[in-house]
């Protein structure tokens, strides 16, 4: 069995949050991740499989068959431009 493992940078990419917030999930337990960092490093190396990051979606889906908002969805994300009519 291969686990594929990820930095939170793709899973940023992948679905449109901030490192800052993603990072805010990690530590606060809610984002399974492993520090692979050596044991001297004073800066911590995550990786995240992805059956972590599809059990952090499924719990974080507002009801069954629902998928999570991105922020390309968002209702509170300001469109980049206004229309004058």
């Amino acid at each position: 069995m291969t686990v594929k493992l990820h930095g939170p940078k793709f899973y940023c990419e992948l679905s449109g949050i901030s490192l800052d917030h993603l990072l805010k999930f990690i530590y606060s337990g809610e984002l399974r991740a492993s520090n692979v960092a050596s044991p001297t490093s004073k800066r911590k190396r995550w990786l995240i499989s992805e059956d972590d990051w599809e059990s952090f979606l499924a719990r974080r889906a507002t009801r069954e068959g629902d998928t999570p908002i991105t922020a390309a969805d968002s209702p509170r994300r300001k469109p980049s431009h206004r229309e004058f009519v």
